[in-house]
Order: C-alpha cells, then sequence, then structure tokens
C-alpha cells in the first residue's frame, strides 16, 4: 500500500513554507540555541559553587592539578627534543 503524504505534509506546515529552515533562520537558532546553553551553563556553575563549595573547590583542584600534568609533559617533549 502506498500512502501520499503530500496531505499530511499539508496540515503541518503553512502554505507556502517549506519543511527547513534557511540559512539566515538556521544561524539565528545557532545563535539563540549558543545563548541559552552559555547561561545555563553559568547558572549551574553558581549554582553548584553556592551549594556545595567544597565539592567545587575539589573539581577545581582536580582540573587544575590535571591541566598541570598536561603542561609537565609537554615541557618534558620540548626539553627532550632540544636535548
Amino acid at each position: 500500500m502506498v500512502v501520499d503524504t503530500t496531505a499530511i505534509r499539508e496540515v503541518f506546515t503553512r502554505k507556502g513554507q517549506t519543511d527547513t529552515l534557511s540559512s539566515a533562520e538556521s544561524g539565528e537558532v545557532e545563535t539563540q540555541m549558543k545563548k541559552i546553553l552559555t547561561w545555563g551553563g553559568v547558572a549551574f556553575l553558581v549554582f553548584f559553587v553556592a551549594m556545595r563549595p567544597t565539592a567545587a573547590a575539589n573539581v577545581v583542584k582536580s582540573l587544575a592539578g590535571g591541566l598541570m600534568d598536561v603542561m609537565a609533559g609537554f615541557g618534558d617533549f620540548a626539553s627532550n627534543l632540544i636535548a
């Protein structure tokens, strides 16, 4: 059985509109989504630091320790490269 989806598509779309967003609308959606995710992340960080300051400090210490290990690895690489 073959179903004609034209009638169904017309019900769910306004006359003259297509199913896809134009590139300008797509860019606007991406910009809005980026703003929402950024502000959501900031709000989460503020909430996390305010509600669990010890846990937040431990996370920062862990991240800083990992970053220091990475930098030490780059330093060792550069030293071995020159030597």
